[in-house]
């Protein structure tokens, strides 16, 4: 029997908190990380927290949850807000859901190719706009550590966003159809849908190889990135998250004041070396 294991985590009232504070330090003057605490949480959600003051330059910000589920993930949904956004002129902030995919029997190297599909929140500079997009990395490395690669932007949502409504919670999604062979993109009320067959016009790799019967599932993940920021800029990012659904079921509601490591996966790409 699998032993489940949990996480108390320390944020005001926050119960999940993958945040960083790197702070000026040190005999270096570069930036330091510690962990921000506060009284025990209470509050029914997670998030995904980003502070940074004087970024030593050193690495993109990723935060990731990785969901555990062994079995292949088809749709991956969760209500979601924004706050806390301070970023630097044309830096972004990234909050997403995503299903990620590599082609079978692939050899890494310079042919290694993950497919990111992915409901995209991005904040650049004051602004903020909702994307479906699906990006393809094409180096290992990057593909590991959460690189963008090439990204296609299909139809952006109409919904008209700004700092101060994206903290309204609204319920994200990202899926696939194997019915229909297209993938679906929510946010609120919106939705937008990808067919697959458009895509061999776009990507290289889906020349090469047809989707799904050519794809292995990877994984499914929720992730914040920061990206675009100069060495000594201050920024950050809080992605608040709760009611988390894995293939239409229920997955966590995030109500008990721990994080179950039985149901996720916790990376930071800043604490790896």
């Amino acid at each position: 029997m699998k032993k489940t294991v949990l996480r108390q985590i320390l944020y005001l009232s926050v119960l999940l908190v993958t945040g960083l504070l790197a702070a000026c330090g040190g005999g270096s003057g570069g930036s330091s990380a510690k962990d921000n605490s506060g009284s025990a949480a209470t509050a029914e959600e997670a998030a995904l927290v980003t502070e940074v003051i004087n970024y030593d330059g050193s690495t993109d910000y990723t935060k990731q949850l990785v969901v555990t589920d062994s079995d292949e993930v088809s749709s991956l949904a969760a209500d979601v807000s924004l706050s806390n956004i301070s970023l630097p002129t044309n830096a972004r902030g990234d909050f997403a859901l995503e299903l990620v995919y590599t082609p079978k029997d692939q050899a890494p190297g310079s042919d290694y190719y993950t497919v990111k599909v992915r409901t995209l929140i991005r904040s650049i500079s004051d602004t903020v706009a909702v994307h479906p997009i699906i990006n393809l990395c094409q180096d290992e490395t990057a593909c590991q550590n959460g690189g963008d690669g090439v990204g296609l932007i299909f139809s952006d949502f109409d919904t008209e966003l700004s700092q101060e409504t994206v903290a309204d919670t609204q319920t994200a999604s990202v899926a696939w159809d194997s019915i229909e062979n297209q993938f679906i993109f929510s946010y609120g009320s919106e939705t937008k849908i990808q067919p697959v067959t458009n895509l061999n016009n776009y990507m290289a790799v889906f020349t090469s190889y047809n989707f799904p019967d050519d794809f292995d599932f990877h994984e499914a993940r929720i992730i914040t990135r920061n990206k675009n920021i100069n060495a000594g800029d201050d920024f950050s990012l809080t992605a608040h998250i709760d009611n988390v659904y894995v293939n239409d079921t229920l997955y966590d509601v995030f109500s008990s004041g721990e994080i179950d490591d039985f149901l996720w996966d916790y990376i930071d790409s800043s604490e790896e070396e």
